[in-house]
């Protein structure tokens, strides 16, 4: 379980507390500049809050190293731009840090994402929704209990959404728990269990799709009566 208790990070979030409390898909929606990609990094420590406490389990983050933390959650940033020319294996097998990763997983991985015939090839030649592909990958190759997606399917192809999509429904079959930042409530409409919406660094409604996706709130938010065909 995740547990987010008056969480603020400068003027960006403000006050949010909330619950994840099971295996499943949590869509976090709202407009742009409403605070999504800074909750998802302040969560996983990569920017530290300036006042609030994240629990995983019962216990405060703030309590555990980055790698022990590393171990619980893996965070897929927006628009992945590696620095280093790895091979595309190699790269992905880097996520594990201190604990051995299976062969035959990497291999599944690799057919699964569609990634293996550039299993040699280095990430910095690779198109960018190919390094998205590789990113996304990577956050499976990890295998921690907590993954945090933010737009993974941006630079995607329809068919290659397709497949994401697919991917990430078998998780929470897994025991695992994913929050991703979604611009498209389409996708969040099909594919999650529950969804957070943000607005001002604030929660504005948390619950099933149906619940948080009405008239109401997308004029309330968006300014805009209903979803467009």
């Amino acid at each position: 379980m995740l547990e987010v208790e008056n969480l603020f990070y400068f003027e960006v979030l403000k006050n949010l507390s909330f619950q994840l409390e099971k295996p499943g898909i949590y869509a976090l929606v709202g407009p742009n500049g409403a605070g999504k990609s800074t909750l998802l990094k302040t969560l996983c420590r990569i920017w530290n809050p300036s006042f609030g406490t994240v629990k995983w389990k019962g216990e405060p983050l703030s309590k555990k190293t980055h790698l022990e933390i590393s171990q619980i959650m893996t965070f897929l940033p927006q628009n992945p731009a590696p620095t280093f020319p790895f091979p595309v294996r190699e790269f992905i097998e880097m996520i594990r840090y201190q604990r051995k990763g299976s062969e035959k997983l990497l291999n599944e991985i690799l057919e699964m994402t569609e990634l293996s015939l550039h299993a040699d090839t280095p990430v910095t030649e690779l198109s960018g929704g190919e390094r998205e592909r590789v990113y996304f990958a990577r956050a499976l190759y990890a295998d921690t209990p907590f993954l945090l997606l933010d737009e993974p399917t941006s630079s995607l192809d329809i068919r290659h959404e397709a497949l994401l999509w697919k991917s990430i429904k078998m998780l929470p079959k897994q025991g695992k728990m994913v929050l991703i930042t979604l611009h498209n409530l389409h996708a969040a409409e099909d594919f999650a269990d529950e969804v957070l919406l943000l607005n001002e660094g604030t929660l504005k409604r948390q619950g099933p799709p149906e619940e948080v996706i009405t008239s109401q709130t997308l004029f309330e938010v968006f300014g805009v009566r209903d979803l467009c065909p």
